[in-house]
């Protein structure tokens, strides 16, 4: 409860410093857009060697069992207390790590958790039901002073890669529709895109919507 307050706190401070600061944390109160779920074959995923050399960085699968052989530092306060939240939660990470600085990280679920051991609603509004082999990762975040440097692909890339290796099967996500660059990113990593559900989100209240009513021609 207090990581999550911190979250917070952090955030809004992070989000007034930002250019759009006010509009950022408008959206934080209130949202109505739709939602793309997309999963992805692990196995096939490629490996990202190339993309970590020139990124001149590593990627590092953080998970309950191992932080503490990880001591890797967060510049954003935020980040580091959510870190902390989702831990305790069991969730894991792949985080991108230069210098023992993460430089971004995308979290995941335990392989095959189910709604109630998740503490969010994100199945039932996507109307996803991943099973005991798929992996659902969300929350993927790039330090803003490196935003430029061509690292979501080696991120979330690698992460489909490590997950694949491990021998899990599919991996579910979602990203904005008016996302460009996430659209953009999921489909070069060849992610399947599921129907699209169209969200009213108030703080953390999400109501599914009825679709649009398509226009005449």
């Amino acid at each position: 409860m207090i990581e999550s307050l911190l979250v917070k706190i952090c955030q809004v401070v992070e989000f007034l410093k930002e250019k759009n600061g006010f509009r950022a944390i408008g959206k934080g109160f209130y949202w109505c857009g739709e939602l793309v779920p997309v999963e992805r074959d692990l196995a096939s995923a490629p490996a990202v060697d190339e993309l970590l050399r020139k990124a001149n960085a590593q990627l590092i699968h953080i998970t309950p069992g191992n932080c503490g052989e990880h001591p890797v530092t967060y510049a954003v306060a935020s980040r580091r207390h959510k870190a902390r939240k989702y831990l305790g939660r069991g969730y894991s990470c792949f985080a991108l790590v230069r210098e023992g600085e993460v430089l971004g990280d995308i979290w995941h679920a335990r392989p095959g958790a189910s709604r109630e051991e998740l503490a969010h609603y994100d199945f039932d509004v996507l109307g996803i039901s991943p099973g005991l082999k798929d992996v659902y990762l969300f929350d993927m975040f790039l330090d803003p002073k490196h935003r430029g440097e061509a690292l979501a692909m080696p991120l979330m890339g690698g992460a489909l890669h490590g997950l694949g290796q491990e021998g899990w099967a599919k991996g579910y996500g979602f990203f904005k529709g008016d996302n460009i660059p996430a659209l953009w990113m999921h489909r070069v990593l060849k992610y399947k895109e599921l129907p699209r559900v169209r969200v009213r989100r108030i703080l953390w209240f999400n109501k599914v919507l009825p679709p649009k009513p398509k226009t005449a021609p």
